[in-house]
């Protein structure tokens, strides 16, 4: 009789779903499914007034081994947004949060510094409130926590950053479901001025 009351016991344990887990296979990409993996999308959203941008156009492709760099032109358009923004430069984060197994989700955006060898910035800091949605993608969309840099007056406009300055940032996500959290492994943004 032993041996039928431990072939029962072993049969409710293989059915009572032992296997359930926290979310597996969670990365920070910048689409659902191929390319790229362990990247973001970075834009900006203080433009000039005829639109100027210095930012380079960037689709994730600059990212290797969950970091990557992104060019800020030093320039006229560099000059151009901060004269019509105040001296602000604010940059935008995009991606897609993958993940199986996950029922929710959250981003956040950390250690936000800068390489300023010149004394342009007043002030370099993140902003604003990290969304929940898996997919920050879309026209409009960011991540939530915006990275903005305020440049010093230089007396006939803002003083910028130089080449060889950069502004950094740290990417981070984390998927959820009843049986716990899993965080992707963060991504490393830097914004290259050359």
């Amino acid at each position: 009789m032993l041996p039928a009351v431990l072939a029962s016991i072993a049969q409710e344990g293989q059915a009572g779903g032992g296997g359930a887990s926290a979310p597996t296979s969670v990365s920070i990409a910048t689409s659902s499914s191929g390319n790229y993996d362990d990247a973001v999308i970075v834009l900006n959203s203080t433009l000039g007034a005829s639109l100027e941008n210095p930012l380079a156009f960037n689709t994730g492709s600059t990212f290797s081994g969950n970091s990557g760099s992104i060019v800020l032109v030093y320039g006229g358009d560099y000059s151009a947004v901060l004269n019509n923004n105040s001296g602000l430069l604010e940059l935008q984060t995009q991606g897609y949060i993958r993940a199986t197994g996950a029922t929710s989700f959250a981003w956040a955006v950390k250690s936000v510094a800068a390489t300023d060898s010149t004394g342009a910035l007043s002030s370099i800091a993140d902003a604003g409130s990290p969304t929940t949605d898996q997919d920050e993608t879309g026209v409009g969309d960011h991540v939530g926590t915006t990275v903005r840099a305020q440049h010093n007056s230089g007396g006939r406009g803002y003083m910028v950053l130089q080449s060889g300055d950069d502004i950094t940032w740290l990417v981070r996500a984390t998927a959820t479901n009843s049986n716990g959290d899993t965080n992707a492994t963060g991504v490393n943004v830097t914004i290259d001025v050359t």
